[in-house]
């Protein structure tokens, strides 16, 4: 929220800097334009979210602020946000895919595809089979 807040000020011609150490500072380095960075930090933190504000860094162009963000590792944090339902879901794509790899596009589409023929209507997982098949380049040769 500093770097929007100080991304925000340089497009307004104040310049801010982040200085970091156990928790981030913004110095001003022009004691004659406090007032106007007060008024403007309130309603910053009254509004970060705002427009303006999340604009303000693709404006400003700076990315030398030194802040360095947290890293999320991909499994831990599909891990903690997806439930039983979705993590169930992810798992049959994935075995689906590596099954059409396998054997090939043409044969697992004939057996999860939605039903084509009458003589198909009464098997009831062709009805929510045929959104597990994902095709991409991968699976084609070139």
């Amino acid at each position: 929220m500093a770097q929007a807040f100080v991304d925000y000020m340089a497009t307004q011609g104040v310049i801010l800097t982040i200085q970091q150490h156990e928790r981030s500072d913004v110095w001003l380095s022009d004691a004659s334009q406090e007032a106007r960075v007060r008024a403007e930090l309130e309603q910053f933190l009254a509004n970060p979210a705002d427009p303006r504000y999340l604009a303000a860094s693709w404006q400003s162009g700076q990315t030398n602020s030194g802040l360095h963000y947290r890293r999320f590792p991909f499994l831990e944090t599909l891990k903690a946000g997806a439930g039983p339902v979705t993590m169930s879901i992810m798992v049959a794509c994935i075995l689906v895919f590596i099954l059409m790899s396998v054997v090939g596009d043409q044969p697992v589409m004939l057996m999860l595809a939605w039903p084509y023929d009458d003589s198909l209507k009464f098997e009831a997982w062709r009805y929510f089979t045929h959104a597990l098949m994902h095709f991409s380049f991968i699976s084609y040769p070139l």
